[in-house]
């Protein structure tokens, strides 16, 4: 049984001794950067967040998970859903792949299957969408599709309201107008 002993502990030092030789070998391999700021803050799931002016609610942000950056200003969530609220009873829905919200301005940037439902009955799709808080304003550099009624808006650039009742598309505009009873078509 001494023997056993002896062994075992010959054993232990013997491989606690090839360890030591190289300080890395047992350092954790973490997926963090080597500056502290690149380092989150907090990784949270079932992230919200809402936005709120002299106690009334303008938007809450939802998302499945969330990457904040304290030091950076940012957040940086995945499976996005917001809603921007006009009154207690009308809003606008976006939901998104991703977002990056920088938490002085709360501008946020939106990519991946940016989908818009907006307050006045129109719908929105791209692939990326910045929202600069201190305007109000939606824009995009990518390709656009706005469908009100069975009027269908496509073209490249956008800016516009979050109620999109004051749309601009940049370039290759195209129509597919099937309401003319209508005298307003977006």
């Amino acid at each position: 049984m001494r023997k056993i002993v002896i062994i075992f502990m010959f054993l232990t030092a013997l491989l606690f001794a090839q360890g030591c030789d190289d300080p890395n070998k047992f350092k954790p391999k973490l997926p963090v950067a080597d500056k502290v700021e690149d380092v989150p803050t907090f990784v949270m799931e079932n992230f919200k967040l809402t936005s709120t002016d002299d106690g009334v609610i303008k938007w809450v942000f939802h998302a499945k998970s969330a990457q904040i950056f304290e030091m950076k200003k940012k957040a940086y969530a995945q499976v996005v859903e917001i809603k921007y609220m006009e009154d207690a009873n009308k809003f606008s829905y976006i939901t998104a792949d991703r977002a990056e919200l920088n938490t002085d301005t709360n501008d946020m940037f939106m990519t991946g299957n940016v989908n818009l439902k907006a307050s006045s009955g129109a719908t929105l799709q791209t692939e990326k969408l910045t929202w600069i808080d201190s305007q109000k304003l939606m824009k995009s550099d990518e390709e656009v599709t706005i469908v009100k009624d069975n009027n269908i808006l496509h073209g490249k650039g956008f800016e516009s309201d979050v109620q999109m009742k004051n749309i601009q598309i940049k370039k290759q505009v195209k129509l597919k107008a099937k309401d003319f009873k209508s005298e307003n078509l977006f």
